[in-house]
């Protein structure tokens, strides 16, 4: 788990949760399936950048101590 690394990425749980979420019910639809606003999606993309940047920043500070 990335907090075996990090205790940081503790930071994200209920981001990636959302994320997870949003990307289950799209790529997998059920019955109940409901089309996401446009609000969600505009909050699933700035969650995205969110992390991605703070993955990324600590991808390029471990290059420091290599």
């Amino acid at each position: 788990m990335a907090t075996n690394y990090n205790m940081e990425f503790k930071d994200f749980l209920d981001d990636c949760m959302f994320l997870t979420i949003f990307y289950n019910e799209i790529r997998y639809p059920g019955e109940d399936y409901e089309e996401d606003t446009k609000d969600d999606a505009i909050k699933a993309f700035e969650i995205a950048k969110k992390v991605r940047g703070f993955v990324i920043n600590q991808v390029n500070s471990r290059k420091d101590d290599v």
